[in-house]
């Protein structure tokens, strides 16, 4: 491995430091901004105000941060402890019904946290200030005019204002409940939120190398490092994006898929996740990325904005220039949001395409255990935000809901099999085994459907789960009292210890706590076996079983009767003529077959008196 054209590898501290002195591929970003940090007392009293809030007394607290805002400067440029003064005051204001002054001062909030891009923040500042316009009645007012925001920023090309209306209307959709359209805005508001969107760079996803003589990039850089091996002769360029599930060592092949001998120049970016719970894995992902690179002696690395150095979240490469940006790909293909899965899928780096040969992009193979574990990680996975809304939507929620959708669409029996093991598992553990069966009957129902998508099957399940749908039996909770043999176990426990420490004076006490406990256990045992056939009469009633037992029991009846019926039949038929009832039953059968409605059968010849006795002789 070469740095900028000089032997390196002696030690990871001397190239780090080596690193460190080459030019930043990104001047204009300031990765590291020096943000405002109030002074200590302006900081204590900022935790006394939350304080207040915590015990639930917001006058003071609102009083308290009302003080503060007056001793924090107002012209920093990266003031996100002011934005957040803001956003507490407004959001007390909001509850207090003070809305004109909370609209005020979340829209001062909103202004902070955008300067500082501290987009997190500001998202919980939109939610609060959707909350008043719908408060005040002017929602729908307000879900237009940044519907017309969004049009224009769209018809002009203006990210910002199109990443503010997102903000909004995704804010706005969230208090209308309208979630699916809210993840939509959110989605696209992180890409927005890294950086300009680069609608002709083609993307990697995080886990995966791809190829390309085109430009091409990737987002969502943190704790990962994406590595960029170019050839300035072909203009061929690969694009790894380096995550901490990824064996480094298959950098090797993305080195291989170069002609033998190809001098490459490399750029590296990422490890820029500073925090003290992330920058330990940054570090680790950039030594085993520097420690494989020094295997190959055709590397030459031209920029490492790596670490502490700063670098933004989404870059885009131009193998033509060999220009490195600080952009979001924006080139998206039918494949992406299946591909964004595989991080923890597999230890290799997933080859996604090589646009130099084919622009076919690979669609990751997919198991059927692989398929079943993405349904209940869908399921299972909390639709509330994990970092942030945008984050979520984008990371999490999007691309495993179209993969799912895709999977229920293809593989139906598959699907079914995860939503049972999801209600067997911890999810529904409050479920019976009869409330288990009919939420799994509604699933099926909903699936034979095509056009039920799988946020309303979800939705279903949920309800389930919750006790909020009606089709849940309710039934009332039993407390069942203590088992009566663990009652006489302890019991016996006591006697036996009585007549131990008392000896012979025990035996009285022996004896009391053997009758007592006698007694305990059979009213619990009686008690128990009330409650449980309460319990069974009420689940049966809600589910409809005993319903379903009386018409089985209706049933019963009919058929026992039919055989009845059957069997008396049989006998007059068969049994012996000398019996003189049967006889009389026989003669009368035969005059109701031999005279039938509307027509004429020819009766059989009466038999004489000597001949019945002839007969009733042979028999005998």
């Amino acid at each position: 491995m070469l740095i900028n054209g000089k032997l390196a590898g002696q030690n990871l501290q001397t190239d780090l430091a080596h690193l460190a002195s080459l030019d930043s591929s990104f001047p204009e970003y300031l990765g590291t901004k020096l943000q405002y940090e109030p002074h200590y007392n302006v900081a204590q009293l900022y935790n006394q105000g939350q304080q207040f809030l915590r015990q639930g007394n917001t006058q003071m607290a609102l009083q308290q941060f009302q003080a503060l805002e007056s001793q924090v400067p107002k012209d920093h440029p990266n003031n996100q402890f002011l934005g957040q003064i803001y956003s507490d005051i407004s959001s007390i204001q909001e509850k207090q019904g003070n809305y004109k002054d909370a609209e005020v001062n979340c829209k001062k909030s909103i202004a902070e946290f955008q300067n500082s891009k501290n987009y997190y923040s500001a998202e919980s500042s939109h939610k609060t200030l959707a909350n008043i316009h719908k408060a005040n009645g002017s929602l729908e007012n307000y879900e237009k005019e940044n519907q017309n925001l969004l049009n224009d920023s769209l018809t002009n090309n203006d990210q910002n204002k199109e990443l503010e209306a997102r903000l909004a209307l995704a804010s706005i959709n969230r208090v209308q409940n309208k979630h699916e359209e809210a993840l939509k805005h959110y989605s696209k508001s992180y890409d927005l939120q890294q950086g300009k969107i680069d609608y002709d760079a083609v993307r990697v996803e995080q886990h995966e190398v791809g190829f390309s003589n085109q430009k091409i990039g990737t987002d969502n850089i943190q704790q990962c490092v994406a590595v960029i091996l170019h050839d300035p002769i072909t203009k061929k360029t690969a694009l790894a994006h380096v995550d901490k599930f990824t064996d480094t060592r298959s950098l090797a092949n993305v080195v291989a898929n170069f002609p033998p001998g190809t001098k490459l120049n490399a750029y590296l970016v990422g490890g820029r996740d500073r925090s003290a719970q992330s920058k330990a894995v940054s570090d680790d992902n950039i030594s085993r990325v520097l420690s494989e690179l020094n295997n190959h002696s055709e590397v030459d690395i031209k920029s490492a904005d790596i670490g502490d150095k700063g670098a933004p979240s989404g870059i885009v490469f131009d193998p033509q220039t060999a220009e490195l940006k600080h952009a979001v790909p924006g080139k998206h293909h039918e494949t992406t949001n299946e591909r964004k899965l595989l991080h923890n899928l597999q230890p290799s780096l997933n080859f996604a395409f090589d646009l130099t040969k084919s622009p076919e992009m690979k669609s990751p193979t997919l198991t059927n255990f692989d398929k079943e574990s993405l349904v209940q990680r869908y399921l299972s996975t909390p639709k509330g935000p994990i970092q942030s809304e945008a984050w979520n939507a984008n990371i999490l929620h999007e691309p495993v809901a179209k993969t799912v959708e895709k999977i229920r669409k293809e593989s139906p029996q598959i699907f079914e099999s995860a939503v049972v093991k999801h209600l067997n598992g911890p999810s529904g553990a409050k479920l019976s085994i009869e409330q288990k069966k009919i939420a799994m009957n509604d699933v099926k129902n909903l699936l034979a459907d095509p056009n039920n998508s799988v946020s309303k099957i979800e939705k279903s399940i949920e309800n389930h789960i919750q006790g909020n749908n009606v089709n849940i039996p309710k039934v009332s909770p039993i407390v069942l009292p203590t088992h009566p043999v663990k009652t006489m176990l302890i019991a016996t426990a006591v006697a036996v210890g009585a007549v131990a420490v008392l000896g012979p004076f025990g035996l009285p006490v022996a004896g009391l706590a053997l009758a007592v406990g006698t007694g305990v256990a059979i009213y619990q045992g009686v008690k128990r076996y009330k409650l449980n056939k309460q319990y069974k009469a009420e689940l049966a009633a809600a589910t409809g079983k005993d319903k379903v037992k009386e018409q089985e029991k209706e049933k019963e009846k009919e058929k026992k009767k039919e055989k009845e019926k059957e069997e008396v039949k049989d006998k007059v038929q068969n049994a012996p003529t000398r019996d003189p009832l049967v006889q009389k039953m026989q003669a009368q059968q035969s005059q109701s077959t031999n005279y039938s409605l509307g027509t004429i059968v020819p009766s059989q010849t009466p038999k004489s008196k000597s001949s019945q006795q002839k007969q009733r002789m042979e028999v005998v």
